[in-house]
């Protein structure tokens, strides 16, 4: 489906409301980096939708979208500023007066001939302190939602490096395997004492529903010139969601380590979540990993925990 298809008000309003496929919403992500023109239409859908949601024109289904999708920062933020917009409307009158008083000071001094009427002062003081306000109310948009494009650019950031990571990863891989000697010559002993070479990582498969004390934990032997631990995570049959967080603590609750954007992937089994923890960061001992299933922007719920125990050899 080509970006072109995307650009209309309608697609724009579904993509803030969450309504959009997964699809539509990564073409339309990759639109708004690449086109200053479409970014900026968006944020005029983003301020029309706040104005008609605060003045009570959203029907009952998009209103609740929209209280889902802006009741976070930073839209909240903007929501919150067009509702003290809106409420300091009622005393533009008070301030137009203000204005035009203070105009008509400054233009006693000219020639009756030459004033302007008290009607046009008044109109004039208007429109400059109207065009003030929308000024202001139109950057704090703007900067607000440059913040969320920027959060947008660090995340595909972060997931080309762990791409690259990846792709140096399983050359090492191809390497070491067309170097390995055959079965029916073996390579020759070390020397006792000989430091091991490093092992570029391992790999273990863990499952959730085992409950700290009432069974054994899983127990994962890494070596000790191991470089990095990989693991696969295999997900609930009730989990179900676009993107996941990983936090491993010890067996006290001391965070150790965490990660965000995990996108599961299907298996022969079902879904499962992988990543990698560098393996110095895995001591001896029990271990409790949590997964996090990603509701909305900046919050998560609960979908599993991992408990293991670690020994080193």
């Amino acid at each position: 489906m080509k970006p072109a298809e995307f650009t209309d008000d309608d697609r724009m309003t579904a993509y803030l409301l969450g309504t959009c496929p997964e699809e539509e919403r990564a073409l339309l992500e990759a639109r708004f980096f690449a086109d200053d023109e479409f970014f900026d239409r968006l944020r005029a859908v983003e301020a029309e939708l706040i104005d008609a949601y605060l003045g009570g024109h959203l029907n009952r289904e998009d209103k609740i979208l929209f209280e889902r999708q802006f009741g976070t920062s930073p839209r909240k933020k903007r929501v919150d500023f067009g509702r003290a917009f809106r409420s300091a409307l009622p005393g533009r009158h008070n301030l137009m007066r203000a204005a035009s008083a203070r105009l008509l000071d400054s233009l006693r001094a000219v020639p009756r001939l030459l004033r302007p009427s008290p009607a046009l002062v008044f109109a004039l003081a208007g429109l400059v302190l109207a065009a003030g306000l929308y000024a202001f109310w139109t950057a704090r948009q703007t900067r607000d939602l440059r913040a969320l494009a920027d959060d947008l650019r660090a995340g595909k950031a972060a997931s080309d490096l762990l791409a690259g990571r990846l792709q140096q990863q399983v050359a090492e891989l191809e390497t070491n395997r067309r170097t390995k000697p055959e079965p029916d010559r073996p390579a020759a002993a070390a020397p006792p004492g000989t430091p091991k070479k490093p092992l570029p990582f391992v790999t273990f498969v863990l499952s959730a529903g085992l409950l700290r004390g009432t069974d054994e934990p899983v127990r994962l032997v890494i070596p000790a010139n191991a470089l990095e631990v990989r693991l696969q995570l295999d997900l609930e049959e009730s989990a179900d969601y676009g993107s996941y967080r990983a936090e491993l603590r010890t067996a006290g609750g001391n965070l150790l380590w965490s990660r965000d954007m995990l996108r599961p992937r299907n298996t022969d089994w079902g879904r499962a979540v992988d990543f990698a923890i560098p393996a110095e960061i895995l001591r001896p001992g029990e271990h409790e990993l949590a997964l996090r299933g990603l509701v909305t922007r900046g919050r998560f719920e609960d979908t599993g925990y991992y408990y293991f125990s670690v020994l080193r050899r």
